[in-house]
Parts: C-alpha cells; structure tokens; sequence
C-alpha cells in the first residue's frame, strides 16, 4: 500500500516533547476516574472505612456498589449514549450546495502487534470510521484527510488496503482532538477549503464538532455506529450486568467529561451541540 501513499500530503508536525509522559498520566486519570475503576476504588475505600468502624463506609460501600451495577446495565448505558446523539446521518443525495470541502476522518485507536497483518494496524473502530468515509468518499468525490496520533499512517494504508481510496492529507502527531482540530483546519484553510464533513462516531462528534467550529472550520458532522443507541437486550435482560455496557458508559461518561473540560479550557462553541437527535439508520 505504499504505493498508494506516496502522494500523500504531509502536514507540519510539532514537536512532541513530553509527549509520551503526558497520554500516559491521561490514560491513568481515565482508569482510576471512569468506571469501572473509579467505583470499584470508591468501593474499596468504602469497605475500608466499614472495617474500621467508620460511618461514612455504611454509605460509600454499597453506594459504589450500586452505582457499578446501573452503569454496567443495557439499560442505563444506551440511555446515557442516547444523550450524545446529536447529528443525523450524512444525507448524500441532496444537491450539492457546497464551496470546496474534503471529508475529514478522525482516529479511533489501532491494535498493536495484530498478526494477521504482521504488524499494528487500525483497529474495529477506526476501521468503521473509515468505511463511512471511504462511502462519503465515493459518493461526493472530495478529498480525504486522515487524522491520529500515530495511526494516520495506519488510516491510509487501510484505506489503500481495503478501500482501494487514496488519501490527500495526512496528519499523524496531534495528541487530542482540540489538536486534530487545529491541525486539520489550518491544512484544509492552506488549500483554499473551509468546509469540512467531519467523520468519527456519533458520540464523539458533540466534543470533535466543537473543536472543529472552534479552530474555524464549517462543519457536516458525519457519524457512525448509530444504529447501536437504541439496539440491545430488552425486558429483564436491559437490567443485568454486561461487559459491553460498562464500555458504553465509559464511553459516555468520557465524552461528557471530556466536553466538560474543553468548554471550561477552550471556551464554548456557539451552535455546537448540533440539532435534533438523529434516528438510528439500518
């Protein structure tokens, strides 16, 4: 696939000192403050205080205990999901209205070592985010800018690979999505473009939207993984426990939290938050 990246136009990289030192204190902070890590340390805390007599563990133990069990329910976590669920599908069959654009891919994380391919490679998320681009692709005939900290090179070789979609732009270094945001937008403007239809899952676009609007860009959101809301066990089923809705409310929670801190340190973004809830498509 290289070959197919060779035109690849690269975008201005900052320096990266501190860089290493910084994603791990993030990803320590996530684990001990999102579920399931933060109530299962609430709950040893509380059990401690029980041990030792202490009133305040007679609350926190079963607290903790209760609010792990809600956040690992079907039921609970499409409803916080559900609050992220923002922008409708891309629609594709209007008329083109538009100044020059080019759809913006943002990435979902990468699999190390994956032995299949005989080295890292994307991983099920970003793999999804690219198909839908790879679609918008075909269907609007813009160029593709591939964004990740060291999975943008990941992102075109897939899209090479399995896609057979060259991209334009490449950027590889921005940590975060406020720098993807900055990054990108300041590409796309060099190259005369100031429209972007913006590609990443539904519940990450309310935070990535922001960004975006805030580094000057206009924006059509475009999600993926919609169809996952309001899909699941029903009855009695929603109410037990299931890895795969802890997950959910991790991802829910973070993003919320995460918006959270970027209004508190960027500012906010007139318009923002998008219109109407989208139905789920498919």
């Amino acid at each position: 696939m290289r070959e197919r990246s060779a035109g690849v136009r690269r975008l201005p990289q900052a320096p990266a000192w501190g860089a290493g030192a910084g994603r791990w204190g993030r990803l320590v902070a996530k684990r001990l403050l999102l579920p399931p890590g933060g109530l299962l340390l609430a709950a040893s805390a509380g059990a401690f205080l029980t041990w030792a007599e202490q009133p305040a563990g007679l609350f926190l133990l079963p607290a903790s205990l209760a609010a792990l069990w809600l956040l690992a329910t079907p039921a609970v976590a499409r409803r916080l999901l559900a609050t992220l669920d923002r922008f409708p599908p891309v629609a594709t069959d209007e008329p083109r209205r538009r100044p020059p654009a080019a759809i913006v891919v943002l990435d979902g994380g990468r699999r190390p070592d994956a032995r299949e391919v005989g080295g890292d490679w994307v991983n099920a998320a970003t793999l999804e985010r690219l198909a839908h681009g790879a679609w918008l692709h075909r269907r609007l005939g813009l160029p593709l800018l591939v964004s990740g900290d060291g999975a943008g090179e990941l992102m075109a070789r897939a899209l090479g690979r399995s896609f057979g979609v060259a991209v334009r732009w490449l950027e590889t270094r921005s940590r975060t999505t406020q720098e993807s945001a900055v990054a990108c937008a300041r590409r796309l403007r060099a190259s005369g473009i100031d429209h972007a239809y913006l590609v990443s899952h539904f519940w990450h676009l309310p935070r990535a939207a922001a960004a975006f609007r805030r580094a000057g860009l206009e924006l059509t959101p475009a999600p993926v993984g919609l169809a996952g809301v309001e899909r699941g066990a029903g009855g009695v089923l929603a109410l037990l426990p299931s890895a795969r809705a802890v997950e959910d409310s991790y991802l829910a929670l973070h993003e919320h939290l995460g918006r959270l801190w970027y209004r508190l340190r960027y500012g906010a973004v007139a318009g923002a938050g998008g219109g109407r809830a989208a139905r789920p498509c498919g």
